[in-house]
């Protein structure tokens, strides 16, 4: 009960701070009274840029989608592993957290199976993606300092150069543990205590990946740069 609270309330919290962050940046903030919160005006904001999404079935916005992707990644190799971990990610997390959070009953049937299968893909890419980008995601800009006016504005105040590879390195380990405690609890070589321990790090691993996720995708794909 404890995990389905706090995975609803982050997660929802989260996705609603990212999304109002962006709105503030929209013309649409800039006609309402500054420094205001205006949720009605987000509202309409946040509902055109969902119809926009979908409209003409999401055509556009997949070529939109297409062009970004191949702006940030040109290389067609990383290009299809970041697709590979991307697709394989979404499901996980759709399918892992829906079960863990909506249902008081395991996953099973073919909603498993499938999420075994998506597991490994998930695992592949996530090892290839982590050898092709770690170079770009090793430091951050040396004049950064982290002083007590910078700790009280985290995260906002950290740069895209030093925030990103955190964000990086955050779904990487996550993702590892994941990987790890998904066979852990598979294997006859652990106890049935020690397997059900590893379910409960699987659960939190899979939450901070999932908040990784949604920061890198909102700092790095919807961003004008890398």
């Amino acid at each position: 009960m404890f995990f389905r609270i706090t995975a609803f309330i982050l997660l929802a919290a989260y996705a609603f701070w990212l999304s109002y962050r962006r709105f503030q940046k929209s013309p649409a903030f800039n006609r309402t009274k500054a420094g205001r919160l205006s949720l009605d005006a987000y509202a309409v904001w946040a509902g055109r840029r969902l119809a926009s999404i979908f409209a003409s079935g999401g055509r556009p916005a997949f070529e939109a989608a297409d062009r970004r992707l191949a702006l940030i990644y040109p290389d067609r190799t990383l290009r299809w592993v970041v697709i590979g971990l991307a697709g394989s990610f979404a499901y996980l997390a759709a399918s892992g957290l829906v079960f863990a959070v909506f249902t008081t009953r395991g996953m099973f049937g073919i909603p498993l199976l499938l999420h075994v299968v998506a597991g490994g893909l998930f695992a592949a890419c996530l090892a290839a993606f982590a050898i092709l980008r770690a170079k770009d995601n090793v430091s951050g800009p040396e004049s950064f300092v982290i002083d007590r006016f910078t700790l009280r504005k985290f995260p906002r105040s950290l740069p895209p150069e030093l925030l990103r590879p955190v964000l990086f390195w955050v779904f990487v380990a996550a993702g590892l543990a994941l990987a790890v405690t998904a066979l852990g609890s598979m294997v006859r070589f652990f106890s049935f205590d020690a397997q059900a321990g590893m379910i409960d790090v699987h659960r939190y691993s899979a939450l901070a990946a999932t908040v990784a996720a949604m920061g890198f995708f909102d700092s790095v794909f919807l961003a004008g740069d890398r």
